[in-house]
């Protein structure tokens, strides 16, 4: 025997030693599920059999599934009907239903119109912003969530539907709409606009499957009206679909550019995915993110860092690096199940947290990732900007504000009482006023750090005896009180004017409104307009530098 015949031997006797290891080790792992489930079966066997109360099956399987799920990481989920559904429309881009968004707002978390699209049967039929929504057809909503309201609200185009709301005004009336379901098309960017004569600004809210459409269009809009320089708005995205991830940011790359990896269990199991065509748009570029950013919002902003195409500004990103699959199950059910991480063009895993072992990051420790330019790129989970500006953080009176849902309910009932001849588009000082009349009758006041003890001591004093007594210095004290109120009010005065001006204008616009009036008073959006017309302050931020 040969000496190369005896390495050829050594190494077929190896792997067949090595597969007949795995081998085992997978019968060994079939074993071990089947008698899980032996066992599963035999204590539901038990409780079915000798439980105190009646066993509901199909409670306890869910339970049993989602307690099986939740040793792994939070977005391997077992899907329902109705949330296989949602899915389905993320993935199709369209549904049946009448054309309206809704929300929680107030302190009763009223289902509340958000947004009426326009030329959908909820427009047609005279369904405004701010209706509250009490019954869909002989279903009282009393305790619903979004989720459930949007399974009695979607259907069968062409079915017929009727929906009855609550409208405030001088007179609260209570009103009937009968409509037929429509197809509707779901909108992935919210608005884009010029902000002067050569900026373009895009928000892009989600990564469905109409987002590389709806992208383009905007920016073929945007280039008709002079666009030279754009803004991306990733904002609150809270990702989508790994391949309209891969769309949008081809709209911006080189044809062959790496867009992202995705690496799967297997070592060797990685797929490259890179841009196939010319892009759409050449000029500066700024993308906008923060904490809400993620999954596909960040694969689209390390891509376009990575590879030194635009400016990322904000702060860090959320930090989701994992790839879902679906997989359809029996009985119209899905599993969502994570199969892969995604790694950016520079190589780096933007997951942040480490659910499989425990530990509060993944983030490769000790490596070194390089942009096109050669930039050290930061590679601590999430994208960290390259101009970072935080996010202003509300004081605690408009905290409070937002969490009572007072804002939107006020603007709703001082539109509707000034009647369909009379608009208000900016907030003046009449509007102003009504709305601190409103939040009295709402019991609503200022906040202050003071406030517990302030009533405690009232009511320990009225206990003792003492109210009476101590009156003056009482008065005194509310009168310093009082007076730090008003003194807050006043500081937080251009706050609440943009709060109900973006309110105002998305009454009469809905959520497009919503998003125009919010970038016009952006902190954010104006650095990012301020520094696309900066070429050598661009020039300075993609070249190469030390590590961030």
């Amino acid at each position: 025997m040969t000496k190369m015949n005896r390495i050829l031997l050594l190494i077929f006797a190896s792997l067949i030693s090595i597969a007949a290891a795995a081998t085992e080790n997978k019968v060994d792992e079939y074993r071990q599920v089947r008698d899980g489930i032996t066992r599963l079966g035999v204590v539901y066997r038990e409780l079915s059999s000798g439980y105190v109360d009646e066993i509901n099956p199909d409670l306890i399987l869910r339970a049993g599934i989602d307690g099986m799920l939740s040793k792994l990481d939070p977005y391997t989920v077992y899907l329902d009907k109705q949330e296989a559904s949602d899915f389905d429309v993320m993935a199709s881009g369209k549904y049946g239903g009448i054309g309206v968004e809704m929300g929680l707002r107030g302190p009763e978390r009223e289902l509340t119109v958000m947004s009426v699209f326009d030329g959908y049967p909820a427009a047609q039929s005279g369904m405004r912003v701010g209706d509250v929504l009490l019954q869909v057809d002989s279903n009282k909503t009393t305790g619903w969530s979004t989720g459930k309201a949007s399974t009695f609200l979607r259907g069968a185009p062409n079915t017929p539907i009727v929906v009855t709301v609550r409208r405030s005004g001088t007179k609260e009336s209570v009103l009937r709409f009968e409509m037929k379901r429509a197809q509707i098309e779901v909108q992935e960017v919210a608005y884009s606009g010029i902000i002067d004569d050569s900026t373009g600004y895009i928000r892009l809210v989600r990564f469905g499957h109409n987002a590389k459409r709806d992208l383009a269009i905007a920016i073929d809009s945007l280039l008709s009206k002079g666009m030279k320089r754009c803004i991306l708005d990733l904002r609150q995205n809270p990702g989508g679909l790994l391949n309209s991830a891969i769309d949008v940011s081809q709209e911006f790359l080189n044809g062959n550019d790496l867009i992202v990896s995705t690496r799967g269990r297997d070592s060797m199991d990685v797929q490259e995915f890179r841009s196939f065509h010319a892009p759409h748009f050449t000029g500066p570029m700024a993308v906008l993110v923060d904490e809400g950013s993620a999954s596909a919002s960040e694969i689209v902003a390390g891509a376009l860092q990575d590879q030194d195409r635009a400016i990322i500004l904000g702060s860090r990103s959320f930090g989701k690096g994992l790839v879902q699959t679906i997989r359809r199950l029996p009985g119209e059910v899905s599993l969502k199940m994570t199969t892969a991480k995604y790694y950016t063009p520079s190589g780096r895993l933007i997951q942040k947290t480490d659910y499989f072992h425990g530990v509060d990051s993944i983030a490769d420790v000790g490596k070194k990732y390089f942009s096109r330019n050669g930039r050290l790129m930061s590679a601590h989970g999430g994208i960290t900007p390259d101009v970072e500006i935080a996010a202003a953080k509300p004081s605690a009176m408009v905290t409070e504000l937002l969490r009572s849902g007072h804002i939107p309910a006020f603007v709703n009932e001082y539109l509707s009482n000034l009647g369909s001849n009379k608009k208000q588009r900016s907030v003046d000082e009449s509007m102003l006023s009504k709305f601190q009349d409103f939040l009295k009758t709402k019991g609503f006041s200022v906040p202050l750090e003071i406030d517990a003890e302030w009533i405690a001591i009232k009511d320990w004093l009225q206990k003792k005896n003492h109210a009476t007594d101590t009156s003056p210095q009482l008065e005194s004290v509310g009168q310093v009180i009082d007076t730090e109120r008003a003194s807050i009010w006043n500081n937080n005065r251009n706050e609440l004017i943009r709060l109900l001006s973006i309110e105002t204008t998305a009454w009469y616009e809905g959520n497009r409104g919503r998003y125009r009036a919010a970038m016009e008073r952006d902190t954010v959006v104006s650095k990012a307009t301020e520094l696309l017309k900066q070429p050598q302050r661009i020039r300075e931020l993609l070249a190469t530098k030390s590590a961030q």
